[in-house]
């Protein structure tokens, strides 16, 4: 599914009203929830749309950011987030080094990486701090089984790159694959990674 595909997917999901660009917007959960989720995407509709279906149900308790600007206020407000889905390009953010700012920030926060970009170096993302990695081409079932196992504690490496190779166009790794085939032996190695 290409970006655009993904986004017109996702815009019939969800009422006009809930499209409004340029507001940080709070899912209702139930009193009793008690993981609180930043979606740091400055798409506004994949990051109303993730916001939407992760809160369905009062599954989590989801904010959104739009810029690295917005995240950074987000985390210095009173609120205490479990995880944070982020999205590597958005205005504001300078790579690595962005990553391991949040880290200094908030560092009991659980960051998955929301990607485009089949191309993102894994490896250097594990390096930085981030706890797991999905990629947009990914289905809402991978995103909540990367979000369940990165709030147990452990690590989320996805299984394929992208969406080329997910759909079985392209018979040669990409490099994303590559790396995540190193990153899961090196942390299966180590002992910090159990399934």
């Amino acid at each position: 599914m290409t970006p655009h595909e993904c986004k017109a997917s996702l815009a019939t999901t969800l009422p006009a009203e809930s499209r409004d660009q340029g507001q940080t917007r709070r899912s209702t959960g139930r009193p009793d929830q008690k993981a609180q989720i930043l979606i740091a995407e400055d798409d506004d509709l994949i990051s109303d749309a993730l916001a939407r279906m992760l809160g369905a149900n009062g599954a989590y308790d989801c904010m959104t950011a739009r810029s690295f600007a917005e995240l950074s206020r987000l985390l210095d407000g009173p609120l205490a987030f479990q995880s944070i889905i982020l999205d590597l390009h958005m205005p504001g953010m300078l790579g690595f080094s962005s990553v391991r700012a949040i880290k200094q920030k908030a560092p009991g926060c659980h960051i998955l990486v929301f990607t485009g970009d089949d191309r993102a170096s894994v490896i250097e993302l594990f390096v930085a701090g981030v706890s797991g990695v999905v990629f947009k081409t990914s289905g809402l079932p991978v995103i909540k089984t990367a979000l369940s196992k990165v709030l147990s504690g452990r690590r989320f490496i996805p299984d394929k790159g992208g969406s080329r190779q997910s759909k079985g166009v392209n018979a040669t790794p990409n490099r994303a694959q590559i790396d995540c085939r190193k990153v899961r032996r090196k942390l299966l190695l180590q002992g910090r990674l159990t399934d």
